[in-house]
């Protein structure tokens, strides 16, 4: 795992990769695995507060992937 992140971030920090992500709207990082599971759960907690503050449902009906969706994370 540590290998194939440490190619993955050679390679997004080519300056011909960085400029193609940044020019398509991307955040180019370059984190850990660890650092990245760590911003993932940052994320959930801040936007999962404000979803549940804003009393927003997802249609499950309407997910392209939704039995493996369901699989995943458990949903109804």
């Amino acid at each position: 795992m540590q290998r194939l992140n440490r190619e993955i971030v050679k390679f997004i920090n080519t300056d011909a990769m960085r400029k193609r992500l940044t020019d398509m709207g991307a955040n180019v990082v370059g984190n850990t695995p660890e650092q990245e599971a760590q911003r993932i759960s940052d994320e959930v907690a801040q936007w999962g507060a404000a979803v549940a503050a804003a009393g927003v449902k997802l249609d499950y009906s309407r997910l392209p992937y939704r039995r493996m969706c369901r699989a995943a994370v458990a949903l109804p």
